[in-house]
């Protein structure tokens, strides 16, 4: 029966991120343009900060000192993804310039980027922060602009990205725009370094590219309603919760602990769901060892490195840490290989320890690994005569998830993963010889069919490609010898006699 679905995961990856920041428009007075390049050398620190990544696309700066010249560009013919104004454009206030944009374009982002925090407090008091999408402040750090991009793009998103492919959520709920404006790259730098170590354990350049687009979005909530709501919206793929400690809180006169409350309220709807809380203030990392939750003094100079190490432990972004129900560690899998290996071998009280709080499946999702993560989701151990059966039905998913998503893949040739993970693979650039190409082809076409009492398979293969052979040839000085028409004994003779490439 011909399936022309195939496997759902790429094709489902692929759809992800549909809105993105391309081409922005930044309009600001030649002091503040002179600022961002001068000082922050903004477009080189851009480009460099988006190839360390590995990201594939970096947006483009378009300036324009005028407000009104920024508007004709926007009803022309060129495309425009985001705005950016500073506080001083010529020729037009920037609330009055941004409310005019969304008159005439009412779905493009505008954002503005101010250099004075009292000229922000100010505007912020007033009704004209309603007109920017966000407020950001420069704090001289040029990965402000990777965020802010991210930020936007993940806002556009999050909705259609969640609903087909389930990807996490990472709620902020911050309401100083100089933190803000500060923690926020730090928090993308550290979610974009995840997705690098995961292309590590990509099987093919595609699958990796893909895994960087299933990466968590980020959701901004500046009050205690707006986070509640947010909460509320995204509460199945919410991967975690970072909030400030204090912020406005309507209907309540103690905004100096919302942040507390919001935490309580969270975990009252979901006892497992990973909560940091941020202040100012260390007296209140007893609040948050109260509320069972982390907690980040963001006066500290270790803020970067305890962010990484709660994401690593909360989030899933470390290794899967296997503990006992009184919280004795009994291993930890630093890939999916090595969490198969050790469900056959940790006690069975951990297995079921970690299902009831849906370890796995948080775990598989901050891997970009959703279709198995949602297979995985619903298994609980009253599902099963006993907790061995548990063990044999999860260690059955790993095994057939894993056959089946890299079955029609030509991966990299890896040693440790060949013959377990993936069974068609290739040593070398360049393209592959005829007989290769059609194994490859079968092995594509073999997955569109259902035989379930007939087992089809291409048996494991790795391939060499075209480089490697285009070596070999020029290594052994064959060229003239391989076009000439010599029997196929003495070709045969002569190329065993002939040494391999050192990087074979």
């Amino acid at each position: 029966m011909l399936d022309p679905s195939g496997d759902p995961r790429p094709h489902r990856l692929q759809r992800l991120m549909p809105f993105r920041v391309r081409e922005i428009l930044l309009v600001a007075s030649r002091y503040d343009a002179y600022i961002l390049e001068e000082e922050g050398k903004v477009t080189d620190l851009i480009l460099q900060e988006f190839d360390r990544l590995n990201l594939r696309y970096a947006p483009r700066l378009n300036p324009t000192t005028r407000a009104t010249e920024a508007l004709t560009l926007l009803d022309s013919d060129r495309r425009f993804d985001m705005v950016i104004v500073t506080l001083h454009p010529r020729e037009m206030d920037p609330a009055d310039f941004a409310r005019e944009v969304r008159r005439r374009h009412p779905r493009l982002p505008v954002v503005l980027l101010g250099y004075d925090d009292r000229e922000l407090q100010e505007l912020r008091a007033s009704d004209d922060a309603s007109a920017f999408d966000r407020i950001f402040i420069w704090t001289g750090d040029a990965r402000i602009l990777l965020a802010l991009v991210s930020l936007i793009e993940d806002e556009r998103n999050v909705e259609h990205d969640t609903a087909i492919a389930g990807v996490e959520v990472i709620l902020f709920v911050e309401d100083s725009i100089h933190f803000i404006s500060s923690f926020l790259p730090i928090l993308y730098g550290k979610l974009l370094e995840q997705s690098q170590r995961l292309i590590s354990e990509g099987l093919t350049v595609a699958d990796s590219v893909l895994r960087m687009r299933a990466r968590p979005k980020v959701l901004l909530a500046t009050t205690y309603d707006e986070a509640w709501t947010l909460f509320q919206q995204h509460r199945q793929n919410i991967l975690g919760v970072i909030s400030d400690v204090s912020f406005y809180h309507d209907g309540s006169d103690d905004h100096d602990t919302a942040g507390a409350e919001l935490a309580r309220r969270m975990r009252r709807d979901d006892p497992d769901l990973p909560i940091l809380l941020q202040s100012s203030d260390p007296a209140n990392h007893r609040l948050a060892r109260a509320l069972d939750v982390g907690f980040l003094d963001k006066q500290s100079p270790y803020l970067t490195s305890q962010l990484e190490q709660f994401m690593r432990s909360a989030f899933g972004f470390g290794p899967f840490i296997f503990r006992r129900p009184d919280g004795t560690e009994v291993g930890q899998a630093d890939s999916l290989a090595e969490l198969r290996d050790r469900l056959e071998t940790v006690p069975a009280e951990s297995i079921k320890y970690h299902s009831d709080r849906n370890h796995f499946s948080a775990w598989l999702k901050a891997r970009a690994e959703f279709r198995l993560a949602d297979r995985l989701r619903p298994r609980r151990v009253d599902h099963f005569p006993d907790l061995e059966a548990m063990r044999r039905r999860v260690l059955a998913d790993l095994d057939d998830y894993r056959r089946d998503a890299h079955r029609d893949a030509i991966a990299e040739f890896r040693p440790d993963t060949f013959g377990t993970l993936s069974t068609f693979a290739r040593i070398g650039g360049g393209s592959l010889g005829g007989k290769a190409r059609g194994l490859a082809f079968l092995n594509t076409l073999l997955r569109s069919y259902d035989h379930p009492s007939v087992p089809v398979a291409v048996p494991p293969t790795v391939v060499i490609g075209t480089q490697h052979f285009d070596s070999f040839i020029e290594q052994n000085d064959l060229a003239d010898f391989a076009s000439s028409a010599e029997p196929d004994e003495e070709v045969r003779r002569v190329f065993l006699a002939a040494s391999l490439p050192s990087t074979l």
